[in-house]
Protein backbone atom coordinates (compact mmCIF):
# COMPACT_ATOMS: atom_id res chain seq x y z
CA UNK A 1 0.00 0.00 0.00
CA UNK A 2 1.13 3.38 -0.82
CA UNK A 3 -0.53 5.38 1.58
CA UNK A 4 -1.04 4.21 5.57
CA UNK A 5 -4.19 3.08 6.82
CA UNK A 6 -5.93 5.25 9.00
CA UNK A 7 -9.46 4.00 9.55
CA UNK A 8 -11.71 0.91 8.91
CA UNK A 9 -15.14 1.78 8.04
CA UNK A 10 -17.97 -0.48 8.59
CA UNK A 11 -21.45 -0.34 6.97
CA UNK A 12 -23.74 -3.02 8.67
CA UNK A 13 -27.26 -3.55 7.81
CA UNK A 14 -30.08 -6.07 8.22
CA UNK A 15 -29.07 -8.02 5.31
CA UNK A 16 -25.61 -7.18 3.77
CA UNK A 17 -21.84 -6.15 5.42
CA UNK A 18 -19.79 -4.00 4.04
CA UNK A 19 -16.38 -2.76 5.23
CA UNK A 20 -13.91 -0.24 3.68
CA UNK A 21 -10.25 0.04 4.79
CA UNK A 22 -9.26 3.65 4.34
CA UNK A 23 -6.13 5.59 4.27
CA UNK A 24 -4.96 8.45 6.96
CA UNK A 25 -6.37 11.17 4.11
CA UNK A 26 -9.79 9.00 3.24
CA UNK A 27 -8.78 7.20 0.01
CA UNK A 28 -10.10 3.65 -0.57
CA UNK A 29 -7.21 1.16 -0.11
CA UNK A 30 -9.40 -1.67 -0.08
CA UNK A 31 -13.29 -3.10 0.37
CA UNK A 32 -14.89 -6.41 1.01
CA UNK A 33 -19.00 -7.19 0.61
CA UNK A 34 -20.88 -10.08 1.98
CA UNK A 35 -24.28 -11.49 2.55
CA UNK A 36 -23.42 -11.82 6.21
CA UNK A 37 -25.90 -8.68 8.04
CA UNK A 38 -27.05 -9.16 11.57
CA UNK A 39 -29.95 -11.18 10.44
CA UNK A 40 -27.54 -13.38 8.43
CA UNK A 41 -25.57 -15.13 10.93
CA UNK A 42 -26.32 -16.75 14.62
CA UNK A 43 -26.75 -14.66 17.41
CA UNK A 44 -23.85 -13.54 19.15
CA UNK A 45 -21.36 -13.82 16.43
CA UNK A 46 -20.71 -10.44 14.67
CA UNK A 47 -17.07 -10.28 16.38
CA UNK A 48 -16.80 -13.64 14.22
CA UNK A 49 -18.23 -12.11 10.87
CA UNK A 50 -16.04 -8.83 11.59
CA UNK A 51 -12.59 -10.91 12.02
CA UNK A 52 -13.77 -12.96 9.09
CA UNK A 53 -14.37 -10.35 6.49
CA UNK A 54 -11.56 -8.18 7.37
CA UNK A 55 -8.77 -10.32 8.86
CA UNK A 56 -6.47 -9.44 6.37
CA UNK A 57 -6.53 -5.69 7.67
CA UNK A 58 -6.81 -6.83 11.44
CA UNK A 59 -4.00 -8.63 11.79
CA UNK A 60 -2.11 -6.74 9.69
CA UNK A 61 -2.75 -3.33 10.88
CA UNK A 62 -2.50 -2.83 14.81
CA UNK A 63 -4.77 -0.25 16.18
CA UNK A 64 -7.05 1.16 13.54
CA UNK A 65 -9.92 2.70 14.82
CA UNK A 66 -13.36 0.73 13.59
CA UNK A 67 -16.30 3.33 12.90
CA UNK A 68 -19.37 0.93 12.20
CA UNK A 69 -22.98 2.05 11.39
CA UNK A 70 -26.47 0.64 10.43
CA UNK A 71 -28.15 -2.49 12.49
CA UNK A 72 -25.09 -3.12 14.21
CA UNK A 73 -26.00 -0.95 16.53
CA UNK A 74 -30.13 -2.11 17.25
CA UNK A 75 -31.15 -4.11 20.22
CA UNK A 76 -30.13 -6.76 17.96
CA UNK A 77 -26.75 -5.59 16.72
CA UNK A 78 -23.49 -6.19 18.81
CA UNK A 79 -23.38 -2.95 20.84
CA UNK A 80 -26.70 -0.92 21.33
CA UNK A 81 -26.44 2.74 20.94
CA UNK A 82 -29.52 5.04 21.43
CA UNK A 83 -31.67 7.49 18.99
CA UNK A 84 -31.13 11.27 18.38
CA UNK A 85 -34.16 12.88 18.02
CA UNK A 86 -34.59 14.83 14.23
CA UNK A 87 -33.41 17.44 13.34
CA UNK A 88 -29.81 16.22 13.39
CA UNK A 89 -26.99 17.85 11.55
CA UNK A 90 -23.74 15.74 10.73
CA UNK A 91 -21.78 17.29 13.84
CA UNK A 92 -24.44 16.62 15.99
CA UNK A 93 -24.28 12.80 14.48
CA UNK A 94 -20.61 13.46 14.83
CA UNK A 95 -20.68 13.87 19.04
CA UNK A 96 -22.63 11.31 19.92
CA UNK A 97 -20.89 8.41 18.20
CA UNK A 98 -20.81 5.35 21.08
CA UNK A 99 -17.54 3.89 22.18
CA UNK A 100 -18.02 0.21 22.14
CA UNK A 101 -15.34 -2.29 23.60
CA UNK A 102 -12.43 -2.92 21.30
CA UNK A 103 -11.70 -5.60 19.10
CA UNK A 104 -7.69 -6.93 20.16
CA UNK A 105 -6.16 -3.41 19.77
CA UNK A 106 -8.64 -1.88 17.64
CA UNK A 107 -10.82 0.84 19.22
CA UNK A 108 -14.08 0.19 17.85
CA UNK A 109 -16.74 3.36 17.60
CA UNK A 110 -20.44 3.01 16.40
CA UNK A 111 -22.60 5.78 14.79
CA UNK A 112 -25.97 6.22 17.04
CA UNK A 113 -29.79 5.96 15.08
CA UNK A 114 -32.32 9.00 14.63
CA UNK A 115 -35.79 8.78 15.87
CA UNK A 116 -39.00 10.89 14.97
CA UNK A 117 -42.55 11.24 15.11
CA UNK A 118 -43.52 10.63 11.93
CA UNK A 119 -45.86 12.48 9.02
CA UNK A 120 -48.64 9.53 10.19
CA UNK A 121 -48.26 10.68 14.36
CA UNK A 122 -46.11 7.21 14.70
CA UNK A 123 -42.58 7.00 16.03
CA UNK A 124 -39.95 6.07 13.34
CA UNK A 125 -36.44 5.15 13.92
CA UNK A 126 -33.27 5.32 10.95
CA UNK A 127 -30.07 3.21 11.15
CA UNK A 128 -27.03 3.43 8.67
CA UNK A 129 -29.30 5.52 6.24
CA UNK A 130 -28.37 8.62 7.90
CA UNK A 131 -24.47 7.99 7.01
CA UNK A 132 -25.56 7.51 3.67
CA UNK A 133 -27.35 11.20 3.75
CA UNK A 134 -24.45 13.01 4.46
CA UNK A 135 -21.92 10.90 2.50
CA UNK A 136 -23.89 12.42 -0.44
CA UNK A 137 -24.83 16.35 1.02
CA UNK A 138 -22.03 17.86 -0.21
CA UNK A 139 -22.70 16.34 -4.33
CA UNK A 140 -26.22 17.76 -3.95
CA UNK A 141 -27.69 21.89 -5.31
CA UNK A 142 -31.73 21.68 -4.52
CA UNK A 143 -32.43 22.22 -0.71
CA UNK A 144 -34.53 20.81 0.39
CA UNK A 145 -34.30 17.49 -0.97
CA UNK A 146 -35.99 14.20 -0.14
CA UNK A 147 -33.48 10.76 -0.35
CA UNK A 148 -35.27 7.53 -1.05
CA UNK A 149 -33.04 4.21 -0.09
CA UNK A 150 -34.75 1.09 -0.90
CA UNK A 151 -33.76 -2.18 1.15
CA UNK A 152 -34.91 -4.67 3.56
CA UNK A 153 -37.06 -1.39 5.09
CA UNK A 154 -37.60 1.42 2.52
CA UNK A 155 -36.62 5.30 4.15
CA UNK A 156 -37.78 8.11 2.61
CA UNK A 157 -35.65 10.93 4.42
CA UNK A 158 -36.23 14.79 4.59
CA UNK A 159 -32.86 16.76 4.09
CA UNK A 160 -33.23 20.69 4.73
CA UNK A 161 -30.65 23.50 6.35
CA UNK A 162 -28.18 20.58 6.25
CA UNK A 163 -30.24 18.68 8.51
CA UNK A 164 -31.93 15.45 8.26
CA UNK A 165 -35.34 16.63 9.82
CA UNK A 166 -38.08 14.14 9.06
CA UNK A 167 -38.05 10.18 7.36
CA UNK A 168 -40.44 7.88 7.27
CA UNK A 169 -40.04 3.80 6.52
CA UNK A 170 -41.85 1.33 4.50
CA UNK A 171 -41.14 -2.91 5.05
CA UNK A 172 -41.25 -2.76 0.98
CA UNK A 173 -38.13 -5.75 0.82
CA UNK A 174 -39.59 -7.38 4.03
CA UNK A 175 -43.34 -7.66 2.78
CA UNK A 176 -41.88 -8.92 -0.94
CA UNK A 177 -39.76 -11.74 0.49
CA UNK A 178 -42.78 -12.74 3.02
CA UNK A 179 -45.20 -12.66 -0.05
CA UNK A 180 -42.77 -14.50 -1.96
CA UNK A 181 -41.67 -17.38 0.05
CA UNK A 182 -45.09 -18.48 1.90
CA UNK A 183 -48.48 -18.31 1.59
CA UNK A 184 -50.94 -18.72 -1.24
CA UNK A 185 -49.55 -16.25 -3.61
CA UNK A 186 -46.25 -17.59 -3.17
CA UNK A 187 -47.43 -21.04 -4.98
CA UNK A 188 -48.16 -18.93 -8.64
CA UNK A 189 -44.94 -16.95 -8.56
CA UNK A 190 -42.37 -17.44 -10.85
CA UNK A 191 -38.37 -17.34 -10.55
CA UNK A 192 -37.96 -15.95 -14.19
CA UNK A 193 -35.67 -12.78 -14.42
CA UNK A 194 -36.75 -9.47 -13.69
CA UNK A 195 -39.47 -8.24 -16.77
CA UNK A 196 -39.71 -4.58 -17.28
CA UNK A 197 -42.85 -4.25 -18.64
CA UNK A 198 -44.83 -6.32 -16.13
CA UNK A 199 -42.72 -4.34 -13.28
CA UNK A 200 -43.93 -1.33 -14.46
CA UNK A 201 -47.61 -2.97 -15.23
CA UNK A 202 -47.30 -3.68 -11.54
CA UNK A 203 -46.51 -0.14 -10.75
CA UNK A 204 -49.47 1.44 -12.96
CA UNK A 205 -52.16 -1.48 -10.89
CA UNK A 206 -50.23 0.17 -7.30
CA UNK A 207 -51.83 3.81 -8.52
CA UNK A 208 -55.83 2.63 -8.81
CA UNK A 209 -58.73 2.29 -5.92
CA UNK A 210 -58.04 -0.73 -3.87
CA UNK A 211 -55.21 -0.55 -1.63
CA UNK A 212 -52.15 -3.04 -1.53
CA UNK A 213 -53.65 -5.92 -0.19
CA UNK A 214 -56.36 -5.75 -2.84
CA UNK A 215 -54.13 -5.18 -5.64
CA UNK A 216 -51.87 -8.34 -4.38
CA UNK A 217 -54.62 -10.83 -4.30
CA UNK A 218 -54.86 -10.23 -8.21
CA UNK A 219 -51.17 -11.97 -8.21
CA UNK A 220 -53.55 -15.40 -7.60
CA UNK A 221 -56.99 -14.49 -8.74
CA UNK A 222 -55.44 -13.68 -11.97
CA UNK A 223 -53.19 -16.80 -12.36
CA UNK A 224 -56.79 -18.66 -11.28
CA UNK A 225 -59.21 -18.00 -13.05
CA UNK A 226 -57.11 -18.51 -16.36
CA UNK A 227 -57.12 -14.93 -16.85
CA UNK A 228 -53.39 -13.97 -16.29
CA UNK A 229 -51.66 -12.04 -19.06
CA UNK A 230 -48.69 -12.07 -16.67
CA UNK A 231 -45.44 -14.06 -17.65
CA UNK A 232 -43.45 -13.19 -15.04
CA UNK A 233 -45.51 -12.78 -11.66
CA UNK A 234 -42.40 -11.88 -9.21
CA UNK A 235 -41.58 -8.71 -11.31
CA UNK A 236 -45.14 -7.77 -11.37
CA UNK A 237 -45.34 -8.37 -7.10
CA UNK A 238 -42.17 -6.19 -7.18
CA UNK A 239 -43.82 -3.39 -9.42
CA UNK A 240 -46.88 -3.79 -6.95
CA UNK A 241 -44.67 -2.85 -3.56
CA UNK A 242 -42.24 -0.49 -5.08
CA UNK A 243 -45.53 1.76 -6.28
CA UNK A 244 -47.56 1.16 -3.28
CA UNK A 245 -44.42 2.21 -1.55
CA UNK A 246 -44.17 5.08 -3.47
CA UNK A 247 -48.11 6.64 -3.17
CA UNK A 248 -48.01 6.60 0.24
CA UNK A 249 -44.36 8.42 0.62
CA UNK A 250 -45.96 10.71 -1.90
CA UNK A 251 -48.65 11.64 0.24
CA UNK A 252 -46.35 12.51 3.35
CA UNK A 253 -43.93 14.69 1.30
CA UNK A 254 -46.19 16.28 -1.47
CA UNK A 255 -44.16 19.38 -1.35
CA UNK A 256 -41.13 17.79 -2.21
CA UNK A 257 -40.16 18.13 -5.90
CA UNK A 258 -36.25 16.47 -5.68
CA UNK A 259 -35.76 13.19 -5.31
CA UNK A 260 -32.42 11.40 -4.94
CA UNK A 261 -32.60 7.31 -4.74
CA UNK A 262 -29.67 5.72 -3.05
CA UNK A 263 -29.23 2.03 -2.92
CA UNK A 264 -27.74 -1.20 -4.53
CA UNK A 265 -27.74 -1.01 -8.56
CA UNK A 266 -30.95 -3.38 -8.88
CA UNK A 267 -32.60 -1.63 -7.10
CA UNK A 268 -32.09 1.67 -7.64
CA UNK A 269 -32.72 0.61 -11.49
CA UNK A 270 -36.09 -0.96 -9.99
CA UNK A 271 -36.96 2.51 -8.33
CA UNK A 272 -35.77 4.61 -11.04
CA UNK A 273 -38.07 3.03 -13.62
CA UNK A 274 -41.01 3.19 -11.39
CA UNK A 275 -40.21 6.93 -10.91
CA UNK A 276 -39.90 7.39 -14.16
CA UNK A 277 -43.55 6.00 -15.07
CA UNK A 278 -45.47 8.16 -12.92
CA UNK A 279 -43.90 11.19 -14.46
CA UNK A 280 -41.10 11.82 -11.77
CA UNK A 281 -37.41 12.28 -12.43
CA UNK A 282 -34.59 11.29 -9.81
CA UNK A 283 -30.89 11.91 -9.47
CA UNK A 284 -29.38 8.15 -8.50
CA UNK A 285 -26.65 7.21 -6.44
CA UNK A 286 -24.82 4.18 -5.21
CA UNK A 287 -25.28 3.02 -1.70
CA UNK A 288 -20.99 1.95 -1.30
CA UNK A 289 -20.58 5.11 -2.42
CA UNK A 290 -22.58 7.03 0.04
CA UNK A 291 -21.78 4.65 2.79
CA UNK A 292 -18.21 5.38 2.54
CA UNK A 293 -18.51 9.12 2.15
CA UNK A 294 -20.39 9.19 4.58
CA UNK A 295 -18.65 7.14 7.25
CA UNK A 296 -15.18 9.59 6.18
CA UNK A 297 -17.50 12.57 7.14
CA UNK A 298 -18.32 11.31 10.48
CA UNK A 299 -14.90 10.17 11.62
CA UNK A 300 -13.35 13.77 10.39
CA UNK A 301 -16.00 15.32 12.77
CA UNK A 302 -16.19 13.16 15.62
CA UNK A 303 -13.21 14.85 17.92
CA UNK A 304 -13.19 10.66 19.52
CA UNK A 305 -12.31 8.84 15.91
CA UNK A 306 -10.57 11.73 14.80
CA UNK A 307 -8.30 11.52 18.22
CA UNK A 308 -7.43 8.07 17.56
CA UNK A 309 -6.54 8.75 13.83
CA UNK A 310 -4.57 11.12 14.67
CA UNK A 311 -2.34 9.08 17.06
CA UNK A 312 -1.22 6.88 14.11
CA UNK A 313 0.56 9.30 12.83
CA UNK A 314 2.84 9.60 15.57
Amino acid sequence: MSERPGLIAVDWGSSRFRAFLLSENGALLDQVENDQGIFGHEQGGHEKTLHRSCSRWLEREDRIPILMAGMIGSRDGWFETGYLPCPVGIHGLGDNIVQAPSINLHPVYIVPGITVISSSGLPDVLRGEETQIFGIFDQLVNNPVMACLPGTHSKWVSFENNQIVRFSTFMTGEVFAAVHHCGSISSVLDECEFDKNTFLEGVEVSQGAGGLLHHLFSIRSRAVSGKNSLKVTTSYLSGLLIGAEIRSAREFYPEVADIVVIGADSLVRDYASAFSSLGISVVTKTSGEASLNGLWKLASVSEKVRFKMETLRV
